[in-house]
């Protein structure tokens, strides 16, 4: 930046945040006008004024100032290094700047499946605020902003909030938002579990009772009731002072999960939903008639603990339905997901680098780079792995695993691909291919190279003049066979390829998997 290390002025800034960490002080700042962000740093061992350091502490969210002669220093980036507050003024914003941060920054989401937080007060630029909601549809979203979706199968709702905008003197103004109201997934649950296997006691009592699937359910100050749904039973918590409390242990991974409840006598039904001891859930209802609490994409692969807490007296479970967590195709991860999403994949393990295996099913391939599990697995192995969607040097993979199983030995691989067909130098397309084994034939040796740290590298051209490059890495899985195969290469070889797999750094390459994986087709040798 041309202005580093001079001192700069800036109007109109809000104040976004104040943050005290061991005497430092930072504060955010966004200029109302366009939205550009940069700090106020108060370094303490710098600056030892505890008047400047107060004045700082007391800026509130939202206030305007104007900033004069300070310094524009950089760290990771331009930030401005306070020393005193005579270079900070708090101002009132003009009322046309007011309603540009507004419109900028005060937003809504696109589509909703939760309650919506409505702002109902807000404070800029000297400017205090009022909003009042009113909705065109307060079936799906509330004037409070509560939502209720559409039924499964039900098409999703489109629904206008309108915020009435007003100060303590004359100014109005309306902010308009659309929101899609998205409809409840049609869902086709695993498991239900309607408590027809819990004996009828008289009196709440501890105890357990065998549900569907055989799964063993463990109640806490509890007594079965009739169902609010059907004509089964359901079961009852006393209240949150114990408090009541109902839990299983689950194989086979969990998803989705809705639990169908009620309240009885004059009470509010509530309760706090657990997953393995962490918090996915929590309801509390004060209306009459069966409730539903859906939570979705919970993900746990394997082995789970559910478990609910009372958190008001006289709360009736009705149902709880749940899906097990199914494994997305690897075709899928790369159509659908984004980088940083996390996915569950099983496959067969096809090949292994010395940092990275890959790993096929019937729709796709991928790369998992897990050092630990790396050390586990080997060619043929049927693995589940749970991890985040990532990528390196243009290379897709699973980084970062959360949970891995190995689930079968010695499994056939999955079929070559042949890529005879595919311009080799147009990325793009090779990309379709990436981490799978192929086929391709007629491909002629132009050079032969080992480097010094024994890396070897066959640079090979096509009849079409597209070249592609078999890289060996010294660690790799056999490379004292692969390695003396590839050095008896000779310029002019015409070779065909079964097996190696189409790795990639920036572009794509060859990595052999395992020696005998090409064959010289004209050497009259």
């Amino acid at each position: 930046m041309d202005y580093q290390g001079h001192m700069v002025n800036l109007g109109e800034m809000i104040v976004d945040n104040v943050e005290e960490d061991d005497g430092d002080i930072d504060v955010e700042l966004i200029r109302a006008e366009d939205g550009e962000e940069i700090r106020i740093r108060y370094d303490s061992r710098l600056v030892d004024s505890e008047d400047d350091a107060n004045y700082l502490l007391g800026l509130d969210e939202g206030d305007a100032i104007n900033i004069e002669d300070m310094i524009l220093g950089w760290f990771h980036g331009p930030e401005l290094l306070y020393t005193s507050k005579d270079e900070i003024e708090i101002v009132t914003i003009s009322e046309s700047l007011m309603e540009t941060y507004l419109e900028r920054e005060i937003t809504l989401p696109d589509e909703t499946t939760e309650d919506l937080d409505l702002i109902e007060f807000y404070h800029v630029g000297g400017w205090s605020l009022t909003f009042t909601w009113e909705s065109s549809d307060t079936a799906h979203i509330t004037d409070e902003g509560e939502v209720t979706r559409p039924e499964a199968g039900e098409d999703d709702v489109d629904v206008t909030l309108t915020a009435t905008v007003t100060d303590n003197n004359d100014y109005e103004k309306e902010l308009t938002f659309l929101v899609t109201v998205l409809a409840e997934p049609d869902i086709d649950w695993n498991f239900v579990e309607t408590f027809e296997g819990m004996d009828t006691h008289i009196g709440y009592e501890d105890g357990t009772f065998t549900g569907v699937d055989d799964i063993e359910w463990i109640y806490v100050d509890a007594i079965v009731e009739g169902s609010h749904v059907d004509e089964g039973q359901s079961i009852r918590f006393r209240g949150d002072d114990e408090p009541s409390t109902l839990e299983a242990t689950i194989e086979n991974g969990i998803s989705d999960l809705r639990i169908d409840f009620a309240k009885d006598f004059t009470n509010d039904a509530g309760f706090i939903v657990k997953i393995n001891d962490e918090k996915v859930g929590s309801v509390v209802a004060d209306e009459d008639g069966v409730h539903s609490l859906l939570i979705e994409d919970i993900d746990v692969p394997s082995e789970f603990t559910l478990e609910l807490i009372a958190t008001e007296a006289q709360t009736n479970i009705d149902v709880i339905s749940w899906t097990t967590y199914e494994p997305t195709d690897i075709a899928d991860v790369h159509a659908e997901l984004e980088f940083g999403d996390m996915a569950l994949i099983q496959g067969v393990v096809t090949a292994m680098d010395p940092n990275v295996f890959f790993m096929e099913d019937d729709t796709g391939a991928i790369v998992i780079f897990c050092g630990e599990l790396h050390d586990e697995v080997s060619v043929g192995d049927e693995v589940l792995i749970q991890g985040e969607y990532g990528e390196f040097n243009g290379q897709l993979q699973l980084e970062n695993v959360e949970h891995s199983e190995i689930l079968a030995h010695d499994q056939e691989l999955p079929p070559l691909v042949d890529i005879d067909d595919v311009d080799l130098e147009d990325d793009e397309a090779m990309k379709t291919y990436q981490s799978h084994r192929v086929i391709l034939t007629g491909m002629e040796v132009i050079d032969v190279i080992e480097t010094a740290q024994d890396f070897i590298w066959v640079t090979l051209q096509r009849d079409d003049g597209k070249e592609i490059i078999i890289r060996a890495h010294p660690d790799l899985p056999e490379f004292d066979e692969i390695g003396p195969e590839l050095l008896d290469l000779e310029e002019g070889d015409i070779i065909d390829i079964e097996g190696m797999a189409l790795d990639w750094s920036e572009g794509p390459r060859l990595m052999p998997t395992a020696p005998g994986e090409y064959e010289i087709v004209n050497n009259e040798d």
